[in-house]
């Protein structure tokens, strides 16, 4: 499973599995640097596993974060409860490995 974003030079993926939890409000460095501009009830950050950095984002709306966010926790959810081939049958096959 994947999101995609619509950036206008590129348009990048992320794979759910790569996401370690999503955050709501003011709670990294950068959304706490502009809480006065933003309400904390329309942030949340997107953490990563690794050393991928976060994602740091804002809605237009409180209920537009809440929609962000209950949705990106419920296909975390959703990742951790499949088995090994619903999390395989996720990709293309042109990038699955196949055992000799």
């Amino acid at each position: 499973m994947e999101l995609q974003c619509d950036f206008s030079l590129s348009l990048p993926t992320v794979s759910i599995s790569d996401i370690e939890a999503v955050r709501e409000g003011h709670q990294s460095e950068v959304l706490q640097s502009i809480a006065d501009e933003f309400t904390a009830d329309r942030c949340f950050t997107v953490v990563f596993r690794g050393r991928r950095g976060n994602l740091d984002l804002v809605a237009d709306s409180p209920q537009e974060a809440d929609h962000w966010i209950q949705g990106i926790r419920k296909l975390i959810e959703n990742v951790k409860n499949m088995d090994q081939k619903e999390k395989l049958d996720q990709y293309p096959s042109s990038i699955k490995t196949v055992g000799c």
